[in-house]
This record gives structure tokens, sequence and C-alpha cells, in this order.
């Protein structure tokens, strides 16, 4: 492959295929499963018995490969390649001070000489499909560039780099976020406090709430004081319950209970 022609060449290693019909064709697909992902396309046939084949290289920087096919079975794979650059994305997870500004960097080299005005990178929960990004962030010419994301919560996040403005991947990588909710609850008079640092949920999308509750309780509807939870960590301070019995927090995703605190006794 140069900068302008992939060239494409076989070789027949099973009998069954090595008289190509009219039904052979072989393509230029973008790099994902699916008869309608090819770019272009020959056929293969008795009258035509190349094992070669060249194509046009895409205007659009990504991961292809190429596919034989019989009718509209593949028969064949090749390894994926990329056009354009070789991409280099690697991030990792900043864990200073994590309780107050958990982010991930993630940098970008090399990145010359191609023209990045409308290239952008995306980060996604694992698995997620290409629009189904967090957040992203633009970037700007430079052969070296590191980004700093936030982190909302633990898990393995990936950050995927799209050289345009469509979603056209040239590289990934992915990194694996540790952490773990604490709560704890603290009895002061007339006046109780509960102390929180949620690090495996997003108080920005996953309807994060602490509800106080009898230890025994079985309704999480039954809570004596209730709060939403709109950062990572912090503190709130309640009336202690006037009446008797054991008291416990209690962390919830709406209706998922995740995690409760020690007790303290109720009664002033």
């Amino acid at each position: 492959m140069n900068n302008s022609t992939i060239s494409v060449n076989w070789e027949w290693t099973n009998n069954s295929l090595s008289m190509a019909g009219k039904r052979d064709w072989i393509a230029l697909c973008d790099d994902e499963d699916g008869i309608n992902s090819h770019r272009k396309w020959n056929y293969v046939t008795d009258a035509v018995r190349q094992d070669k084949v060249e194509f046009t290289s895409p205007l659009k920087y990504g991961l292809f490969c190429v596919k034989y096919f019989r009718d509209k079975e593949v028969v064949s794979r090749s390894m994926t390649f990329s056009v354009g650059p070789n991409i280099q994305l690697s991030a990792v997870f900043n864990e200073t001070d994590h309780t107050q500004s958990r982010h991930i960097l993630v940098t970008v080299d090399p990145f010359n000489p191609v023209d990045i005005s409308t290239s952008w990178i995306g980060m996604y929960k694992e698995k997620a499909t290409p629009k189904q990004f967090h957040k992203f962030q633009s970037l700007s010419g430079t052969s070296k560039l590191t980004l700093r994301f936030p982190v909302p919560k633990s898990g393995v996040w990936e950050f995927r780099l799209f050289p345009d403005s469509g979603y056209t991947k040239a590289a990934q990588c992915s990194v694996s976020v540790p952490g773990k909710n604490s709560l704890s609850l603290v009895h002061n008079g007339e006046k109780s406090f509960v102390d929180y640092d949620i690090q495996t949920l997003d108080p920005a999308n996953d309807n994060v709430w602490i509800g106080i509750f009898f230890e025994d309780y079985t309704d999480r509807n039954r809570y004596r004081r209730y709060t939403k939870i709109a950062s990572a960590s912090g503190k709130f301070e309640f009336k202690t319950p006037i009446h008797p019995g054991s008291y416990i927090a209690c962390l919830y995703s709406g209706t998922d209970f995740v995690l409760k605190s020690n007790s303290i006794p109720g009664g002033i």
C-alpha cells in the first residue's frame, strides 16, 4: 500500500475455490462485519483469472480490510490495516487527589502530517456504539497532544480517535479506573452528619440519592430523611430523628441499593 493505491494479492489454497465463478468478488471494506460494509469491489471470474487487484485508497482515514466473497459469503479475509498515519493513542488514569479531581490523560502521538482541524476524541463506556460518547474533545494542530478527561465514575473507559467529523475510527485505547464508595454517619446531639465519597456512580447521570432509615427498614420509600446527591464527595447535615431507635444512611442509584453506613442512635 502507498499513499494512493492498495494492492491486494492472494493465493489459492482450497481447490473448491480455485476456479472463480461469476459469484466471486473481492472488496475493500470498513473493518467491521456485514456485507454492506464494503467501499469498493471487483469481480473475480474465469475470464479474468487474476491473483492481484488494486484499489484506490479511500479519502477517509481509518481501519480497513479486504474480503473475498463467494456470492454473499465471506470465504477469506485479510488482516486489518490502517489508511493514513500510524496514530498511537494511550490513556493513563491520574490518581493524584482522586476524590477531588479524578481524571484520565489521553495522549495522541504522532499525528503529522494529517490535517486535524476536524479531528476529535470521544470518551465511551465499554462497548458503547460510536454515537454514545460520554464526552468528546476536539484536537488542535500539534505533533503531540495530551487531553484531560474528568472521570465521572470507576470502570473501563474507552477513548476513540476520529480523524474527521464523522465516525471513521482511526485509533482506540482503554483504561480501567478503580474505585469504591464510602458512607459514614456521625451523631452529634440534635444534628447528625453524613460523609460520603462516591466513585462507582456518576451523580450527574445515575440518579444518586442518600436516605436516612431505621436500621431494620425493608422499604426504600420509608426513609426518615432524604437528599439528592449532585457531587461525587461531600457532607450534609440533618436533624437527628426524635424517635428512639437505630438509624443508618443508605446510598441508592434510582431504585438500586448500593451501600449502607454505620448506625447511630435516635431519640433526642
